[in-house]
C-alpha cells in the first residue's frame, strides 16, 4: 500500500499525488515567470492549460500502451486515475504537440522562446516530481547489501 497523507471516510490523498501536484505547480509558475511575452498574456495562459491537458492525455495513453497489464481497458485507463501511472515521455509529447500547434496556427511568433521556457520549467517539474517515486509501491524492493555500485575497492600494486 502506498503512503497515505490524508485519509477520511470519503477520500484518500497519497503523498505521491501531493508531490506530483507540487511539481506541476512549480513548473507552471516557472514557465509563467520565464517566458517573457509581455504583450500576449493570453498566449502564456492558454499554452499552460493546453499543455497540462495534452500532457495528461499522452502520459496516460503511453503508460497504458507500455503497461497494458496494469489496466482492464483503455477506457479504464482514462476513468480511474487512482490506478496505474503516467509515462514521462508522454508529457514531452503533449507539450511539444501544443507548442507546434501554437506555431502552426500563428498563436506564438517564436517557437524557440516558447520551448526554451518550457524546457527549463520541465526540468524543474521533473526534478520535483521524481521525489514522488519515493512514496510509490514500485519503488520498494529488497536491500542489496553485497554490492554497492558507487563504492569500489582500490588495490594498489606495490
Amino acid at each position: 500500500m502506498e503512503n497515505l497523507a490524508i485519509s477520511t471516510d470519503v477520500f484518500r490523498i497519497y503523498w505521491s499525488s501531493i508531490i506530483t501536484a507540487l511539481a506541476v505547480f512549480c513548473a507552471v509558475v516557472s514557465f509563467l515567470s520565464i517566458y517573457k511575452n509581455d504583450k500576449r498574456y493570453f498566449e502564456k495562459q492558454l499554452f499552460v492549460v493546453l499543455s497540462i491537458i495534452a500532457s495528461l492525455i499522452f502520459a496516460r495513453l503511453l503508460h497504458w500502451y507500455l503497461k497494458t497489464d496494469a489496466y482492464e481497458s483503455l477506457e479504464m485507463a482514462f476513468t480511474k486515475f487512482y490506478e496505474g501511472g503516467y509515462a514521462l515521455i508522454g508529457v514531452f509529447f503533449g507539450t511539444a504537440l501544443v507548442a507546434l500547434l501554437f506555431r502552426i496556427f500563428g498563436i506564438t511568433k517564436s517557437l524557440r522562446k516558447l520551448l526554451d521556457a518550457a524546457a527549463i520549467s520541465a526540468a524543474l517539474g521533473i526534478s520535483i516530481g521524481r521525489l514522488a517515486a519515493r512514496y510509490l509501491i514500485s519503488n520498494r524492493g529488497f536491500v542489496v547489501e553485497e554490492y554497492i555500485p558507487f563504492l569500489t575497492t582500490i588495490i594498489k600494486d606495490p
